[in-house]
C-alpha cells in the first residue's frame, strides 16, 4: 500500500506540477496539491491504522436518509 501511495505522489509531482508551474495555472495547482495531500493523509492513515482521521464511511451514512429521499422523488431505481 505504501508503494502505491508513493508511486500515485511520484506521478503528480512529475507529471501536473511541472505543467501546472510552467503554464501558470495556479488554482489547478493548489486544487491538485489538496486533494493529493488529502488522498496521502487518508492512505497514510489506512495503512498504519493511526485511526486519526475521520472515517468517510459515517459521513455517508449520516447522509443516507437523504439519498433514500432523493432516490424516492425522482425514481431512480
Amino acid at each position: 500500500m505504501l508503494l502505491v501511495i508513493v508511486i500515485f505522489t511520484v506521478l503528480f509531482l512529475g507529471i501536473e506540477i511541472s505543467y501546472a508551474i510552467k503554464n501558470k495555472h495556479w488554482k489547478e495547482l493548489c486544487v491538485g496539491s489538496a486533494i493529493i495531500i488529502l488522498a496521502i493523509s487518508y492512505g497514510l492513515d489506512l495503512n498504519y491504522q493511526w485511526q486519526v482521521l475521520p472515517n468517510p464511511g459515517n459521513i455517508l451514512m449520516k447522509l443516507q436518509p437523504l439519498t433514500n429521499a432523493f432516490i424516492d422523488f425522482f425514481h431512480l431505481y
